[in-house]
């Protein structure tokens, strides 16, 4: 479902309306519908496939941009298709938008992902035959996985979108953009600038249907002497735009021999929770132990107070499917 202030024209771009007020009760209305609280049905979320981020926000909400943070080195692109295999995994379908990496040197990672065998010996040839079965293998194992990948390298803010949009007619409910910075912007100058274009791209981008982003963000290097200070939400290169315009920001960064995958942002929950990651022989990224500080669903909930019509202040829930909550909304919105 688009987003109420934007229409689908006929060519599948997202046409502004105005904005208009409403009240307060018809926005509390609103969210009750859409994530299902009248219907007792669970909303519409997607996994990201970083168990960290799964655990404390339940998936990722359609029309959420989130940007995965880190320096040069950590990982970036092997965390990204670690989500990206997982999310797939779990029967979502799932796209990915290199921007920087041939399809080729795309293809090379995913079967050293799955094959345990190192890249280099992949892409030098130098297996053993066991080695070699192993990543003949892997042409199997992906055949009915719902993962996709787009070679968009040195591509234009719309060419990644053109990209990503044949990724949504795909099915693809989570896209990753690997990266934000390899990404350039016709007749805009600096980054600062670029990178707010970028954004206001994603989340206009966004509105035309049920689906999300995440985008890779490269950090700027430590300052010398500081090289063991953590990095911070404001170490992202273009900072200022990039904390402001997405919903959450994770940051990966070394700790010794491991990586460490840190919310930093949270528009809708907690932050400081983190998971830390060994790189394996094969150069990939793999999950060792996640840290959530706090339970969520543990939390006081204020009781419900009688309404003045003699009404309890909560509403009901009853069994029912995504269509029904839509049919809660369009009975109940009169009242408002």
């Amino acid at each position: 479902m688009a987003h109420s202030l934007w229409d689908i024209t006929e060519s599948g771009q997202a046409e502004e309306k105005a904005p208009r007020a409403v009240t307060a009760c018809r926005a509390v209305s609103k969210a009750v519908a859409e994530y299902g609280v009248a219907t007792g049905t669970p909303p519409n979320l997607f996994p990201m496939g970083l168990e960290l981020v799964d655990k404390v926000l339940g998936g990722l909400s359609p029309r959420m941009l989130t940007v995965v943070s880190a320096r040069t080195g950590v990982g970036k692109s092997s965390l990204a298709l670690n989500c990206a295999f997982s999310a797939a995994r779990q029967g979502t379908k799932a796209g990915i938008v290199f921007v920087e990496d041939p399809i080729e040197m795309v293809g090379t990672r995913i079967a050293a992902r799955l094959s345990g065998v190192n890249d280099v010996k992949i892409r030098t040839g130098r297996m053993s035959e066991e080695e070699r079965a192993k990543v003949l293998d892997v042409v199997e194992e992906v055949a009915d996985l719902p993962l996709y990948v787009v070679d968009a390298v040195s591509a234009s803010i719309d060419a990644v979108i053109s990209a990503a949009h044949d990724l949504v007619t795909q099915g693809c409910k989570v896209i990753y953009i690997d990266y934000l910075q390899a990404i350039y912007v016709p007749e805009v100058h600096g980054i600062f600038e670029a990178t707010r274009v970028k954004l206001d791209k994603f989340n206009d981008f966004m509105k035309m249907g049920e689906f999300c982003l995440v985008a890779v963000s490269m950090m700027n290097r430590p300052i010398k002497g500081k090289e063991d200070a953590p990095a911070t939400r404001y170490d992202n290169k273009g900072s200022g735009d990039i904390e402001n315009g997405a919903k959450l920001l994770v940051v990966a960064e070394r700790q010794g021999e491991l990586v460490s995958v840190r919310i930093e942002k949270n528009n809708f929950g907690p932050e400081g929770d983190s998971m830390l990651f060994r790189r394996g022989d094969d150069g990939q990224l793999y999950p060792t132990r996640t840290t959530i500080r706090e339970d969520n669903s543990d939390r006081p909930r204020q009781e419900s107070r009688p309404r003045s019509d003699g009404r309890q202040g909560k509403t009901a829930a009853v069994e029912g499917s995504r269509s029904q909550q839509a049919e809660w909304w369009a009975e109940n919105q009169g009242r408002c």
